[in-house]
């Protein structure tokens, strides 16, 4: 009688284990595992493309998840329902595939995998180019490398520009209207932004006949071979390096 009566018992216990079933739990079919991402192999073990952590089944690179603590690997996160790397930092060392791991996105002449296989492995702004021997992250053309990272280049004269923004190169530059120019009482020559002329002082024989280089807005660069300075326009005479209109003519 009592043999019958362990035999109830112990199938009780394998059918109500085998309804709520936990991982390295008995079951029959994946209907009996009620933790998420848990198949039925005799126990319940976790899903391909998961693995055990102790707590719960977490998602490799490439698998479903609804949070980013279900993600295995640390630097992972969840988009759009499935485990990625967080590109902000890291990459896939496995690319478009999945069951990769999160590895640091490189800096400068760091050591980087095949592109072609593997992108977005160097830091921004920078590319992962073939050395030779290697791959290698290289700043993207018209970025520097400063500090580890890639910064871009100053802008150079005539390039568009934000203000506010990134730098125009070279003295006496500044961004106006979008574009790198010589700041306000500054021309441009000689592939320099130097001072405007002022009245009756040399200006360059290349600007005869302009106004560019003078301060004054009613004179021009004129003269003959060897001798040109800033001199008021017809109507005008200068007082003081100010060019005044004169009443007289009018």
């Amino acid at each position: 009688m009592f043999g019958i009566y362990l035999l109830v018992v112990l199938a009780s216990v394998f059918i109500l284990g085998c309804n709520g079933a936990t991982y390295g739990q008995a079951c029959d079919d994946n209907s009996n595992c009620t933790d998420s991402y848990q198949v039925c192999s005799t126990t319940c073990v976790c899903d391909n493309g998961y693995t055990w952590g102790g707590i719960s089944c977490y998602a490799g690179l490439g698998y479903t998840c609804t949070s980013d603590v279900e993600c295995k690997d640390v630097n992972a996160v969840c988009t759009g329902g499935l485990c990625t790397c967080d590109t902000r930092t890291h990459y896939d060392s496995n690319g478009a595939t999945a069951l990769g791991t999160c590895e640091t996105r490189g800096g400068p002449a760091s050591i980087c995998p095949d592109p072609i296989t593997v992108s977005d492995s160097c830091i921004d702004n920078a590319e992962c180019v073939d050395n030779g021997d290697s791959f290698i992250c290289l700043c993207s053309p018209g970025y520097t490398t400063s500090g580890g990272q890639c910064v871009q280049n100053d802008i150079v004269y005539g390039g568009n520009c934000i203000q506010g923004a990134v730098p125009c190169a070279g003295d006496n530059t500044a961004c106006i209207g979008g574009t790198c120019q010589c700041s306000s009482g500054y021309y441009r020559h000689n592939d320099e932004c130097v001072i405007m002329v002022t009245t009756g002082n040399t200006c360059p024989s290349t600007f005869s006949g302009s106004s560019e280089p003078c301060v004054d807005n009613n004179a021009v660069c004129t003269g003959t071979s060897g001798s040109y300075t800033c001199q008021c326009t017809a109507n005008y005479y200068n007082n003081g390096g100010t060019c005044i209109l004169n009443d007289r003519n009018l």
